[in-house]
């Protein structure tokens, strides 16, 4: 699971680089992930296409990934987002 916080712009390219650190473990070879684009109830936070854009989604090719646009503090999207990585684990 990897969260990425919707409204910060300034540090969306440094979300990429930890991101990809991520991508590169040896221990997470293959595993699914879910990102979330938190704190999307704030104005001005970035949509889905900035946010798959911005962190390079399109460069994951060796595993299944999802983006779910969520709230945290409204409690929005999370729900839908936790389906999918059950069934994805589930398989």
């Amino acid at each position: 699971m990897f969260v990425v916080d919707s409204a910060d712009r300034e540090r969306i390219e440094y979300a990429r680089q930890e991101l990809d650190i991520m991508l590169q473990e040896e221990e997470l070879k293959g595993v699914p992930v879910l990102i979330l684009a938190n704190k999307q109830d704030l104005p001005g936070a970035m949509n889905e296409q900035e946010i798959y854009s911005g962190l390079g989604l399109s460069n994951i090719k060796n595993r299944q990934w999802s983006l779910y646009k969520i709230s945290a503090m409204q409690g929005t999207g999370l729900e839908e987002a936790f389906e999918w990585l059950t069934g994805v684990l589930k398989g």
